[in-house]
């Protein structure tokens, strides 16, 4: 890879220019990664989705000294603009590459690597791609990114504002269409809880999920809520009268194992969640645009670039994480210091969370 190449086309390119302006904490990072070289002589596979604000996470992995092959991921997301970029740069990109074996690491995404991971490690930063890891139980070393408190500014803050705003671009504002409504949501994580917190402000929301634990946090922050057992027609029953149903738990399938088809009947259904979690009994088409994945992907980007710095950011450095510790092959949290220091980088460039986050989570 000819690295001043890269330099030139990202320097001349307003997209990326753009898109960093928002991103203070990569910002820091790359000039960092550019002064230290912290990845010299690694080999690094990347497989991501190929949008605006995943320029920096890009680019910062090649400042920083690596060899980098990059592919797409699945669902598949792709701006041409960004892909256009990649391709000026010269930088190495193979959308059906799924083979990292060769590679020393990668920066993953929805369990791209996992049946062909890298020889020293990965970073993974879905929760779907967390399920798959830990079902299929790679020999690999992964650093689970999406649980961190960091991963939460964007899925609990920005992803929620980003589905509101996809629901105005693509069906009409949600404050006209859902007030005086009901808008069910089936997941109570980080999304699920984000979502219940936008949308409650002009609409009643109910909420379930497989979790006694969650749907107790949900009750105890005034929410409706009732948890999905194996009775069919309990959980059915829930939905009537419904005006949305959105998804976000990071599994397949939980709507057609979990409800009867014929009680599901509310005008709009939504995936937020990175796999099918509408599942087999649902066409394309009844599961409104995106039914492989997240609804807000069909924006362009698809969360703030100021929800999404901190999180991209911890995403790429978990690399220089693996480097520096000897873990063991299977998942592995982030330290909470090393955690909250992207945070606090956030909270800095932007407002305080910690009592919403408590609020929420706690």
């Amino acid at each position: 890879m000819d690295i001043q190449r890269v330099k030139e086309a990202f320097s001349s390119s307003s997209l990326f220019s753009t898109v960093l302006l928002d991103m203070p904490i990569f910002q820091n990072l790359i000039q960092e990664y550019e002064e230290t070289q912290p990845f010299a002589g690694l080999s690094v596979a990347i497989a991501h989705v190929l949008v605006p604000n995943t320029l920096p996470l890009i680019y910062s992995t090649i400042i920083g000294g690596a060899n980098v092959m990059l592919t797409d991921t699945v669902p598949s997301t792709i701006d041409p603009e960004t892909l256009t970029l990649i391709k000026s740069a010269g930088i190495p990109y193979d959308p059906t590459f799924q083979d990292a074996t060769s590679y020393d690491y990668a920066i993953d995404c929805n369990a791209y690597f996992v049946f062909r991971p890298p020889k020293k490690g990965l970073v993974e930063v879905t929760r779907s791609g967390i399920h798959t890891f830990r079902d299929i139980a790679p020999a690999v070393t992964i650093l689970d990114v999406d649980s961190t408190e960091t991963k939460k500014i964007e899925t609990f803050l920005g992803n929620p504002q980003a589905v509101k705003q996809a629901f105005h671009t693509f069906i009409g504002r949600p404050e006209d269409l859902l007030m005086d409504g009901t808008v069910v949501i089936i997941g109570f994580g980080k999304i699920g809880r984000g979502l219940a917190r936008v949308f409650s402000d002009f609409t009643s929301v109910k909420i379930m999920d497989v979790s006694e634990g969650a749907v107790a946090k949900a009750r105890a922050l005034g929410f409706n809520a009732q948890v999905v057992t194996g009775d069919i027609a309990a959980n059915t029953s829930f939905l009537s009268g419904a005006d949305a149903i959105f998804t976000a738990t990071g599994h397949h399938n939980v709507i057609t194992v979990n409800f009867d088809k014929t009680g599901v009947t509310a005008p709009y259904l939504i995936n937020v969640g990175a796999v099918d979690e509408f599942g087999e009994h649902y066409s394309e088409q009844e599961v409104f645009m995106s039914k492989n994945k997240p609804f807000n992907f069909n924006l362009t980007p698809p969360t703030g670039n100021e929800y999404i710095d901190a999180i991209l950011a911890l995403h790429v450095d978990g690399l220089r994480y693996l480097m520096n510790r000897d873990l063991s092959h299977g998942i592995h949290m982030v330290e909470p210091d090393y955690d909250r220091g992207f945070v606090s980088q956030f909270e800095d460039h932007n407002f305080p969370i910690t009592d919403l986050l408590d609020r929420y989570f706690s």
